[in-house]
């Protein structure tokens, strides 16, 4: 095109254009950019790729090239942090108390100052990724800091929890089927499966968004102010039967069959490698559709047994031997809340028997 009124002489050598590949998902309408925003987050945003442990597995190496690159294909339904967590739209958690209840007003537990930073650092970190925001809401329930399982010599870490005791008292119970653990252990027992994956999801509850109408009710007081959970928190009386009924929802029609979800346990089991993978891929799919993520470091794949409400292995269920030793090195009682103590402790490990 000559935009002039003139000729214009271009030699035989000239280079007029180029022609290069193009990424499509940087087309866009001039006047609408906001698919150019997007590009370019996601290409800032390029996660970082997973190393996973199969130590627990006696697969073959060629089996566990197959199965890290398996796995890799999936990098989207893992995080490693908060700022990947997943955030499912299949079910808000409604917090519905008794008409009469007045709402929980206490005040914050005293901290020491190395416990108060710690707290501060919690919630900097749950704001930054939407699990909490600050609130004007009526209801004050307190934090607690509870120490975590911490291997030797790695510093101490903290689960920040809002102690919801009298919140719960005044909230209605909701009702859905948790399974049995008889039921669990007799579908392992029928199927004996020889290759099992334990699928953690990372900080679970926090992956379920809170109803709008009620959360202002899981506000809690620190010394800093009040905040409420924009995510489902840990320790709400009806938490566990919410995530319950999710998953079950999620997984429909693969639960029971080569899949068992307990909470926010889940456990893949099969016969055969091959069959493994295509099972694995049946439930990365749906956990993909449903925007919710695994925790990889928390995760044990293609094992020959693994710690899933007990000890399983191919060789039969079994008690951990974790439990047993906590009974067997206990002090003699010498008080009968003691006693009831150990008696509960032996009544649920008698289900292995």
């Amino acid at each position: 095109m000559n935009p002039t009124n003139r000729e214009i002489h271009i030699p035989v050598t000239k280079v007029l254009a180029s022609v290069s590949d193009i990424d499509l998902n940087f087309i866009h309408d001039l006047d609408n950019n906001e698919p150019y925003v997007a590009s370019l987050q996601q290409t800032n945003q390029v996660k970082e790729s997973i190393n996973f442990d199969f130590s627990s597995s006696d697969l073959s190496s060629e089996q566990r090239q197959k199965m890290q690159t398996f796995l890799s294909s999936y990098r989207d339904i893992f995080a490693t942090n908060l700022s990947e967590l997943g955030f499912t739209n299949r079910y808000k958690h409604r917090i519905e108390t008794f008409r009469d209840a007045r709402p929980v007003k206490m005040g914050f537990y005293n901290q020491s100052p190395h416990m108060h930073k710690e707290t501060e650092r919690h919630l900097v970190e749950m704001k930054k990724n939407n699990i909490i925001k600050e609130s004007t809401s009526e209801y004050h329930s307190p934090v607690i800091l509870v120490k975590k399982k911490t291997a030797p010599g790695q510093p101490q870490q903290y689960r920040f929890c809002v102690d919801f005791k009298k919140l719960n008292l005044q909230t209605k119970s909701s009702f859905f089927p948790i399974p049995r653990l008889e039921n669990v252990f007799d579908t392992l027992g029928e199927v004996q499966p020889q290759i099992l994956s334990c699928l953690d999801l990372h900080s679970g509850f926090w992956q379920v968004e809170m109803d709008d109408e009620t959360r202002h009710k899981s506000a809690f007081i620190t010394r800093n102010g009040v905040y409420e959970f924009l995510r489902m928190p840990f320790g709400l009386k009806n938490a566990p039967i919410s995530f319950q009924q999710l998953m079950s929802n999620v997984l429909h029609g693969l639960n029971w069959q080569f899949v068992l979800v307990y909470v926010d346990d889940i456990l893949v089991f099969n016969r055969s490698f091959e069959e493994h993978l295509s099972h694995l891929e049946q439930v990365f799919t749906r956990l993909r559709d449903a925007n919710l993520t695994l925790k990889p470091s928390k995760c044990v794949f293609a094992a020959k047994q693994v710690k899933y409400l007990g000890h399983i292995s191919k060789e039969g269920i079994e008690v951990d031997p974790e439990k047993t030793k906590a009974i067997s090195t206990f002090p003699v009682p010498t008080r009968q809340k003691t006693g009831s103590l150990i008696f509960g402790n032996v009544q649920l490990l008698s289900t292995f028997c």
